[in-house]
């Protein structure tokens, strides 16, 4: 179990994380369905009188200790990425982030846009996680270690589904400027969830003979919250498109300002815009169970928590703290409501000469990840130059993220199909730790 548990901290920094999803494509003049769930009043500009999206994937991955060149190093071992970990002074944070939208129609109608969507998220995320804590589990040393975190340590996944419908309408046009706004309107179903934060840790941990770490003179804050399909078994679970139903709704609005162009042969030479996305919740009442517990381990006890090695589901988990009697009860509950994101976004795609174009994007997050209750999201920076003719598009993201600072990438699109990634150039680096690709096909029907 401990080698299972360091090489799953290697593998998801390896994968896939937590950057904007589809970065660059979101932006291109090209205005399809994926343009406007960055921001609602797009719709208004949609390249076609009908956008149709087939499919749309994007797979993320990030992390702040180790870079993608570091994994594929043949000359390090197994135990070289332990100490690298382990000597680290900064919380451990990673992240997947992987977004599916499936069939999608958007269409105008005079100075009106309208569509709905519908897409698939899944999150994985571990917080602020202190390395020597990782190492202490991970280690067989007996030498007794002193560990002190105010940080909420946390680890934590969801999946969901949405039905996205949105409309847009342009509310001032001359020849020069058009200004548009729009909503989109989102219907939740929250599929499984989970949740472990552990607060104000202070304690001492040891490895015994056995190999059996234990804990003793400890205290800290825990919350544990598990619903839907992660409750019963972590290793076997199936999956079934809204099949807890809806039970939470959120909301996007957004903004889109055009400075015209004189050419005609392009739409704009200025498109900006500014969106608040994920204003809203869903509540887990499937299998939902929500504690919280106060830690307290005497200095003359101990408490082996290497019980949780074999443990399959979050009820056994809960089963083992609350059997310990060094885990009391502060409160608990069978519903569990999650915050969405929330985020506001801010681009502007000029037109420099004929077909070249840069974009300025940015998403900042205004939800805090250190909360139980949010799941946690992270601001990025993108400066994105490109090529655009009606046919071929090519782009390169050029983003900072606050989890694995700066990445590189490319992204080509062929009419409606389109294939990137916004760190495969970095992703070679010495010190990249972000990794992602995006991939969509899509058709428009009637200019």
């Amino acid at each position: 179990m401990k080698t299972k548990l360091l090489f799953l901290l290697l593998l998801i920094s390896l994968d896939f994380f937590a950057q904007e999803h589809f970065l660059g494509i979101n932006t291109s003049r090209r205005v399809g369905l994926l343009n406007t769930q960055e921001n609602p009043a797009e719709l208004t500009n949609l390249t076609h009188k009908f956008d149709v999206n087939l499919f749309n994937i994007s797979i993320q991955a990030a992390n702040n200790k180790f870079s993608f060149k570091d994994l594929i190093n043949d000359n390090k071992t197994f135990d070289d990425y332990k100490n690298d970990l382990y000597t680290s002074n900064t919380p451990f944070s990673t992240n997947i982030d992987t977004k599916v939208n499936l069939l999608g129609l958007a269409f105008k109608y005079k100075d009106w846009g309208f569509s709905i969507s519908n897409n698939v998220y899944g999150k994985f995320t571990m917080t602020d996680v202190n390395p020597k804590l990782i190492e202490v589990i991970e280690s067989d040393f007996e030498q007794a270690t002193y560990i002190e975190s105010k940080d909420n340590q946390r680890i934590n996944a969801i999946v969901y589904s949405e039905i996205a419908l949105a409309a847009a309408k342009n509310i001032y046009k001359t020849e020069k400027h058009t200004l548009n706004v729009g909503v989109s309107l989102k219907l939740l179903s929250p599929e499984a969830y989970s949740n472990l934060g552990v607060k104000n840790l202070k304690g001492t941990f040891s490895n015994q003979l056995n190999k059996d770490t234990f804990m003793q003179g400890a205290t800290a804050e825990i919350d544990l919250s598990y619903a839907g399909q992660l409750t019963d078994d972590f290793e076997n679970n199936s999956y079934s498109l809204f099949s807890m139903g809806i039970k939470g709704v959120a909301a996007d609005l957004g903004i889109n300002y055009q400075l015209k162009n004189e050419d005609l042969t392009y739409a704009y030479k200025l498109n900006a815009g500014i969106s608040i996305q994920n204003i809203g919740s869903m509540t887990f009442k499937n299998n939902a169970q929500h504690h919280t517990y106060q830690l307290a381990i005497p200095e003359n006890a101990s408490f082996d928590i290497s019980k949780f090695e074999d443990v399959t589901s979050a009820e056994e988990f809960n089963k083992i703290l609350e059997e310990s009697g060094y885990y009391t009860a502060t409160s608990s509950g069978d519903n569990i409501k999650v915050n969405l994101p929330t985020t506001i976004s801010l681009y502007a795609d000029y037109q420099v000469y004929n077909n070249w174009f840069a974009t300025v994007y940015t998403k900042q997050k205004l939800s805090k990840n250190n909360k139980n209750k949010n799941f946690p999201t992270f601001n990025t920076f993108s400066i994105i130059p490109r090529y655009s003719s009606n046919f071929f598009e090519a782009y390169t993201p050029l983003s900072f993220n606050e989890v694995s600072k700066f990445t590189a990438g490319l992204g080509i699109r062929l009419g409606g199909f389109y294939i990137g990634s916004s760190s495969i150039f970095t992703a070679l680096g010495n010190n990249a730790k972000h990794f992602d690709v995006h991939i969509g096909a899509r058709f428009g029907l009637v200019k």
